[in-house]
């Protein structure tokens, strides 16, 4: 449903997503769909996942997306919501 808005011109200003998103997509791969679209590569995203697992963890950190712990803290999320924004 994101994409499709995406293609009918819509740019959201952040992305923020769950990493298990259920089917064969999750968050991560859903940021890297949208980031390449044309003129969406720098679209500020934050990953939200419970998952601790070396190995998502280091496929996170390879992406370079901030990603929030559950349960997020809603300071700790407006925190960076504001980060992102500002500096995009």
């Amino acid at each position: 449903a994101l994409l499709d808005a995406l293609a009918s011109g819509t740019t959201p200003d952040i992305l923020i997503t769950d990493l298990r998103l259920g089917g064969a997509t999750d968050g991560l791969a859903l940021i890297a769909a949208v980031r390449a679209q044309p003129g969406r590569a720098g679209l500020p995203a934050v990953l939200i996942s419970a998952d601790t697992a070396p190995q998502t963890l280091a496929r996170i950190q390879a992406a370079g997306v901030p990603m929030l712990h559950k349960p997020v803290r809603p300071a700790r999320l407006r925190a960076l919501v504001h980060r992102l924004l500002t500096a995009h």
